[in-house]
């Protein structure tokens, strides 16, 4: 099996591999590739910070996919460390030419039901994470470089036609493969939340969470996001767009509090995908966008303040919480 660089590595990242210490996360990693630490150019010292010990929640998601990227170039085909390449220059490379379909292939080489393709950045492949997480579903993240259009290759359109993220493969279902965040988190709840903990039974309360998620898919995913990629990714500000998607946040989080002041959860009287659906792109928003100033005077807890406790009660979920601690340390290696 061939092991292919996945993402770019920086300098400062080349230098974090270099000082990676032989910790059992990583050693137990390297074993798992046919690699031992000795068949570096480069050993895996005891220094500085490293990928693993200045963020252990990332040592399973972001740690793995980001050290078998880098030590891609490090293994051939024999998998025993052959054509190893040292690290110079910003970018690894390969000692081979980049063969996408081992990226996505349909076969279950980590041992874990599912693979995820997915984003470092984006709220809804983070959204497929989190229901993972809660139904205790093992899972491989893939993340996907946006910026070489890795999304858009053809070995990924064969499993996702629509070309981006989040896909899942669930090696346990035949390799079945299903796209669209909603739509995985109803095929996750219908098939395994056996003990509809993160679902409902009733035939009413079926239809009103379906209603949540198509709200979810089609006002906040596509206005937060609209706004996102206007204020922070678009060479040129337009008020007049800034100000159409931004009114917009402000919008849905008055339909959501119009419904919550009267309950705690959307429906069911708990905590269900439909409530998980939103959680992501609100934190994004939260995180990334309120601070730009572009939402005003914008105060959350002020003036949607049944959303804001409904937002902490879920962040403050064991499975929420460790996914957004996983983003926002994958974020913070990559800057």
């Amino acid at each position: 099996m061939s092991y292919k660089p996945v993402l770019p590595i920086g300098q400062k990242e080349k230098n974090t591999l270099i000082n990676a210490p032989a910790s059992p996360y990583v050693e137990g990693y390297l074993e798992t590739i046919g690699l031992f630490p000795a068949q570096l150019h480069v050993p895996l010292q005891e220094a500085g910070n490293s990928i693993v010990s200045d963020c252990l929640g990332c040592a399973i998601g972001w740690g793995s996919a980001r050290l078998s990227a880098t030590l891609g170039s490090y293994v051939g085909d024999s998998g025993r460390g052959a054509q190893q390449k040292s690290l110079q220059g910003s970018t690894i490379k390969a000692s081979h030419e980049t063969d996408m379909s081992s990226l996505f292939s349909l076969s279950m080489s980590h041992g874990k039901q599912f693979t995820l393709y997915t984003h470092v950045g984006g709220p809804n492949g983070w959204k497929v994470a989190s229901v993972l997480e809660e139904l205790g579903l093992t899972y491989e993240s893939t993340y996907l470089n946006f910026q070489s259009a890795e999304q858009k290759s053809p070995e990924h359109l064969r499993l996702n036609p629509n070309g981006r993220i989040p896909t899942i493969i669930d090696h346990g279902n035949n390799d079945f493969v299903l796209w669209e965040s909603d739509a995985i988190l109803l095929y996750l709840g219908e098939k395994y939340d056996t003990r509809k903990r993160l679902t409902v039974t009733d035939e009413s309360e079926k239809h009103q969470m379906l209603q949540w998620l198509f709200f979810q898919a089609s006002g906040q995913g596509p206005y937060f996001g609209q706004a996102a990629w206007f204020i922070r990714s678009n060479p040129e500000k337009i008020p007049s767009v800034i100000n159409r998607y931004t009114k917009e946040i402000t919008r849905i989080f008055g339909v959501l509090e119009s419904v919550l002041v009267k309950q705690e959860w959307l429906v069911g009287g708990k905590m269900t995908i439909a409530d998980m659906s939103f959680v992501m792109f609100n934190h994004f928003t939260l995180v990334h966008l309120v601070p730009t100033g572009h939402l005003g005077d914008f105060d959350f807890w002020k003036d949607f303040p049944a959303t804001a406790a409904w937002h902490a009660r879920l962040t403050a979920i064991p499975s929420i919480k460790k996914v957004i601690d996983q983003r926002a340390c994958m974020l913070q290696k990559e800057s």
